[in-house]
């Protein structure tokens, strides 16, 4: 017998370590791997690919949080932060149902669902491996800088015709958001060497001082981060850098410094140069900084205008540029009409969440930052609580959380705080006495497997095959192919049809091969899906062709309420009153267009202004 049970413990002992072994493979390629993904056959190719990658990699990796679980002889317990989290994804689950008049499929909507499930695989897989996915989000950071480096060689092409840099991303602001965490965990490293050490229990003289290599390779990962010219990135770090100083000095130390009179001058200095360059950030392009304002500023309105519950999960697209057409009509003389723009992010994440969740989705997120942030400064958890802090700083000019790999790292920082967190909801030992309750569990967690891979292979499936039609429709409208465009966006599932980027060209090729009726249905359900300038003008001359000139008249000045420094609307708008005889009205606009400032000159900005003053010329 004895025999027997050392032969059945080396066996267990193996096939822990196998589990280990795969599950940190997996981590590696989910945290590390993952923002390489890239897939020109499908439309968004840097996104979609993503996360069916990433529904894809779940699926082994859901078998093997199992493993682990069954195999752990420790105890199981629920902390106050993995309920909150669950009530945050739950929440955003069913105001996305409820709140919303949009269809409930979208991309954020799946891989907010599957940001659920790998929040719960990594509390499974156990303490001894969350050190290690902190190791992988500093690889990946690694990995994407020298993307980008190499794409700055023209080793690579980018991602995006108007950038060079944008790494593994559809444009360098992502990039900047996603290095953000590893440049963060890499200073941690370096300004607390001794105290990295101390954790691991290592001897200061027994490894090799790794401080200057780590050095030498937070510089490159800031010069690309310079590089992408991410304004949002360098004020996070530069702040970030400033809360490390002083959580490394104490206060007396501090001021008993300030006392010499070159340190003083010294700080003064640097405080001044401080504010210029923050000040200079701002100037550095003045227009989008403005343009955030403006965005800010039409985002407050839709907060007080669905003050409790938000506008629904993903749906801040679907309403902001009809908020914004509100705006200017009644602000027409508005300074920030110059730089109104199509949006689709709010630049700002807790105002976007609150426009979406409204108060009881800020008091649930509240809830949760404040139990993550007062976890106990155990081992790296310092680390990764400024990291945190620093996609926070980040997101209040940007949108990292519509972003992947940035919101996995974000998840993956919350679930390794939880393994620390000394608020326990509820705790399952392992005995005797509780074997009714650990079969319950893990009966309820198989059955959670089992969804998980139901879910995640059969919506990776549907990605991946009708993300592939979308392009290959795409492809060919703007080919010209006009019979086979419209033959393949038909074979697309009406669920998918959520989105104005597939919508608007389905609905112009309708348009050019006459079926108006059919086309102005899918305008329309472009306009409630995601609205913006582009829609309303396609709308308007859809209801033109139609015959519905007040309707058609409304559509154009809804878009040129939404960008009023734009010509096209206003010369839609003008060549509809010309078909309709309105000379009186067409000249009052055609006057208008004469006086109105060109933004960014075109050959089509010139053509509307020669048309309109050739016809002026003839009616007067």
């Amino acid at each position: 017998m004895n025999i027997l049970s050392v032969k059945w413990s080396i066996a267990l002992i193996k096939q822990v370590n196998l589990t280990n072994t795969v599950a940190m493979v997996l981590l590696f390629v989910v945290l590390a791997l993952l923002p390489l993904s890239y897939n020109k056959e499908l439309f968004y190719e840097t996104e979609s690919i993503k996360t069916i990658h990433f529904l894809i990699l779940l699926i082994p990796l859901s078998i093997v949080a199992f493993l682990k679980h069954i195999q752990r002889n420790s105890n199981t317990k629920l902390t106050k932060i993995d309920l909150t989290f669950g009530l945050f994804i739950f929440y955003l689950l069913i105001n996305k149902k409820l709140m919303g008049d949009t269809p409930i499929f979208s991309i954020q909507y799946v891989e907010l669902i599957s940001l659920g499930f790998y929040y719960l695989f990594i509390r499974l897989l156990g303490d001894e491996l969350r050190h290690k996915a902190l190791l992988f989000i500093i690889i990946g950071g690694f990995i994407q800088a020298l993307y980008g480096q190499a794409q700055i060689l023209g080793l690579v092409s980018s991602n995006h015709s108007l950038f060079k840099v944008t790494g593994g991303f559809f444009n360098p602001g992502p990039l900047a958001g996603y290095l953000l965490s590893s440049i963060i965990l890499i200073l941690w490293l370096i300004i607390n060497k001794e105290n990295f050490k101390r954790n691991l229990g290592i001897a200061s003289k027994s490894i090799p001082d790794y401080t200057f290599g780590l050095f030498l390779i937070i510089l490159f990962m800031i010069a690309i981060l310079i590089s992408t010219h991410s304004r949002a990135g360098i004020f996070s770090i530069f702040t970030i850098g400033l809360i490390m100083f002083y959580q490394k000095q104490s206060c007396d130390h501090l001021f008993k410094r300030l006392k010499n009179k070159k340190t003083f001058t010294g700080i003064v200095l640097f405080s001044f140069l401080s504010i210029v360059a923050l000040v200079s950030l701002y100037f550095f392009n003045l227009n989008s900084a403005d343009g955030r304002f403006l965005i800010w500023k039409v985002s407050k309105s839709m907060i007080s205008d669905n003050i409790l519950f938000g506008v629904g999960f993903d749906n801040f697209r679907a309403y902001y540029m009809n908020a914004q057409a509100l705006f200017f009509e009644a602000n027409p003389t508005s300074k920030f009409s110059w730089v109104a723009d199509d949006v689709e992010y709010g630049f700002n994440e807790p105002l976007t969440y609150v426009v979406e969740q409204g108060m009881i989705g800020a008091v649930i997120v509240s809830t949760l930052f404040y139990q993550v942030i007062n976890t106990p400064n155990l081992q790296f958890n310092q680390a990764v609580k400024l990291s945190l802090l620093g996609i926070l700083i980040f997101s209040l000019f940007s949108y990292p959380l519509q972003i992947l790999p940035v919101k996995l790292n974000v998840v993956t920082f919350i679930a390794v705080l939880a393994f620390d967190s000394k608020e326990v909801f509820l705790q399952f030992e392992r005995t005797k006495q509780s074997k009714p309750i650990s079969h319950l569990t893990t009966s309820l967690l198989l059955i959670a497997i089992q969804f998980s891979i139901f879910f995640h292979i059969d919506h990776s499936r549907f990605i991946a095959n009708n993300y592939k039609k979308w392009k290959i429709a795409f492809s060919a409208y703007q080919g010209g192919d006009l019979h086979h465009s419209i033959t393949t966006f038909e074979s697309i599932p009406k669920i998918l049809l959520t989105d104005s980027k597939l919508l608007l060209p389905y609905a112009k090729a309708l348009e050019r091969t006459n079926e108006n009726q059919k086309s102005n249905l899918y305008l329309q359900m472009a306009m409630i899906n995601g609205n913006n300038s582009l829609v309303m003008n396609s709308l308007g001359k859809s209801y033109q062709n139609l015959g519905m000139y007040e309707l058609a008249e409304e559509s154009y000045m809804i878009a040129e309420n939404m960008i009023p420094h734009k010509l096209y609307p206003k010369y839609q708008r003008f060549l509809l009153y010309e078909e309709l005889g309105q000379d009186s009205l067409a000249k009052n606009l055609a006057i208008k267009i004469m006086q109105m400032p060109v933004k960014i000159e075109s050959p089509a900005s010139v053509e509307i202004k020669e048309k309109v003053e050739k016809w002026l010329a003839e009616v007067n």
